[in-house]
């Protein structure tokens, strides 16, 4: 009888561990690449989306021969339908005459712009002869939690915000799809503050943050009913910023989940507003701070580094987190004779 010794071919332990640590290196190494090419792909739609909207308002203005307010509310002069006006709720602090209020409900620039992001449906559906209104809280707790829901009338259209509002990127936290934008306008720089030892507004270039809440602005191109026209852009368009990445969500803290940025409301200029003041390194790009409503005037994005903004040229740019200050805040003033330059 013959015997056929047929050695069997197969993987010992030791050659199954090493192919698969093999692997798991493989996996490590790549990993961070496709994470890296999908924020890649989210930053192209982020920066798509910012052109989308500062073309928009550039249409606006074409057609209206004015730039929209970054928000409006009752004390505005409605003149034709582009500058639409509203019986909001309001109330005086007693500064500038009582000219000078805290509104809540305000209209913001996005409900503005609608009819040149083919989104007239949406448009529609506003009754701008009352009050915004939002579908998601603003704060639990201090001042945060002020501010009401707005006008029912405007409920259904508070959750309709199209798509080209939402950064990709950005962290959506609870609010509903639909209720929020992740981009805001660039409001100006603080340069008053209020002086508790004689009660007035003091202009200081160095500004007192002790009280940096209640000072007020040198204004960019959108702020409230302001309707700039295109000739009140005495820095030029490409050295002024339109708007700047502003995520809705800005807070897990005390205050509860803070949302500040969103579609069709404007608590205040605080919200829906990006602003920095002189001075200090606060309210610089992506920084952190221990007060909500510091927090919510930061620039910041889910983008490694830095953050999107739309100049008033309607070119889009990318600015890092350590930017020159001074050219920063330069972007900020449509008049400061500045020139906002940064390294592409």
């Amino acid at each position: 009888m013959v015997r056929n010794n047929v050695k069997k071919s197969g993987f010992t332990l030791v050659e199954l561990l090493v192919v698969i640590a093999i692997i798991g290196i493989l996996i490590g190494l790549l990993l961070p690449a496709v994470q890296a090419a999908r924020e890649a792909a989210r930053r192209m739609q982020c920066t798509s989306n910012m052109k989308q909207l500062a073309l928009a308002t550039l249409n606006y203005e074409s057609a209206t021969k004015a730039f929209p307010a970054g928000n409006m509310y009752s004390d505005a002069i409605v003149s034709d339908g582009s500058k639409q006006g509203a019986s909001f709720y309001q109330q005086s602090d007693g500064l500038d005459g009582g000219k000078d209020r805290d509104y809540t409900g305000a209209m913001p620039w996005s409900a503005a712009i609608l009819p040149y992001l083919e989104a007239q449906a949406v448009y529609d559906k506003i009754d701008f002869s009352v009050a915004s209104y939002t579908a998601i809280k603003v704060g639990t707790g201090g001042s945060a939690g002020n501010e009401g829901a707005g006008h029912t009338n405007n409920q259904a259209a508070a959750s309709m915000a199209p798509e080209v509002f939402r950064c990709p990127s950005a962290d959506q936290g609870a609010a509903p799809t639909g209720t929020y934008k992740d981009y805001a306008t660039a409001g100006g720089v603080l340069y008053y503050y209020w002086n508790t030892s004689n009660n007035t507004w003091t202009f200081n270039k160095t500004l007192d943050t002790t009280y940096p809440d209640r000072a007020k602005l040198r204004t960019s191109i959108m702020s409230r009913n302001s309707w700039i026209k295109s000739g009140g852009i005495k820095d030029g368009t490409s050295n002024t910023f339109l708007f700047i990445e502003r995520p809705n969500l800005v807070s897990t803290d005390a205050y509860g989940e803070l949302n500040v940025n969103s579609f069709i409301w404007s608590g205040d200029w605080t919200n829906g507003y990006v602003l920095t003041y002189p001075g200090s390194s606060a309210w610089t790009i992506n920084s952190p701070s221990q007060y909500p409503w510091e927090i919510a005037r930061n620039p910041s994005s889910g983008h490694p580094g830095g953050v999107n903004a739309a100049m008033a040229d309607g070119s889009v740019r990318f600015l890092s987190e350590t930017i020159n200050m001074d050219a920063y805040r330069g972007g900020f003033t449509r008049s400061g004779k500045e020139t906002f330059v940064i390294e592409e």
